[in-house]
């Protein structure tokens, strides 16, 4: 068989293959694939590929991003989003994993299910910083159900938005209904017995009230003779039932006067 001289280290294979084939005619078959097999180097990249064939460049590979709350700025006791029970207080809402963003548009708090539907998203709040948080206070919303964080989430690598959305709720603190009574009064201008009396004589005036009609448990002394009524505050709802009495300088109380009715609703 006719000798064939070695190639230098750098020559690519397609060279040795057209030099193996000038040197077919004196080379059995097998012969020529084992030298060919033995010459050729390889420029294949270093690649994996999973247990079903697939070829994946793992360096490409990012953990998706989740989305969390706090209570406080710095983030520290944050928990996952979904699914979550938020208080009616200020929040910090924001996203873990977010490499491969370069910013996010923030839409909430939309409500999607139960007493809150159809309630619209506040304006969106933009963050260009990670990490991408958005504040916002819980006290505005006074309807229970599940409500949505929306985000556009801006890639960095300049192909376009990521939506995502995350679906949470708020612990609805139902503030009792209060309201203020105010009584107003004329001051008596004769005594039990028909003798007249002076506002001079008039030392002041005891409202009496309960919620049993008849039954008057609270009372409140005002110590002037010219007032003309007296204002309550914070009454819960309920009926309640007022009498005023006059008292005079020698500190001589009078009868109750016709019971008043008053409901709060």
């Amino acid at each position: 068989m006719t000798s064939f001289r070695l190639l230098k280290p750098g020559i690519t294979s397609t060279i040795i293959i057209l030099l193996m084939t000038l040197q077919i005619s004196s080379c059995s078959t097998e012969e020529f694939a084992d030298t060919v097999a033995d010459n050729i180097i390889s420029d294949t990249p270093d690649i994996s590929s999973d247990t079903s064939g697939t070829t994946t460049n793992t360096s490409d590979v990012s953990e998706p991003a989740v989305a969390m709350y706090s209570y406080n700025a710095n983030l520290s006791d944050a928990q996952p989003l979904s699914g979550a029970v938020l208080e009616q207080t200020t929040v910090y809402l924001f996203f873990n994993n977010t490499s491969q963003y370069s910013s996010m548009n923030f839409y909430c708090c939309k409500g999607i299910d139960g007493a809150s539907t159809g309630e619209a998203h506040n304006a969106p709040a933009s963050d260009s910083s990670a990490p991408f948080v958005y504040s916002v206070n819980l006290s505005q919303y006074s309807t229970s159900g599940k409500r949505e964080l929306y985000v556009d989430a801006t890639r960095a690598d300049g192909n376009g938005l990521d939506s995502i959305n995350v679906n949470f709720s708020i612990n609805i603190t139902i503030i009792p209904t209060v309201s203020d009574i105010s009584l107003s009064w004329i001051a008596p201008s004769e005594r039990a017995d028909n003798t007249g009396i002076s506002l001079s004589e008039i030392a002041g005036y005891k409202v009496y009230y309960g919620s049993t009609q008849g039954s008057y448990s609270n009372s409140v002394d005002i110590n002037d003779g010219t007032a003309a009524g007296h204002t309550f505050k914070d009454f819960s709802v309920g009926t309640y039932y007022f009498v005023v009495t006059t008292y005079d300088t020698e500190g001589r109380e009078s009868q109750y006067s016709s019971e008043v009715t008053i409901i709060v609703s």
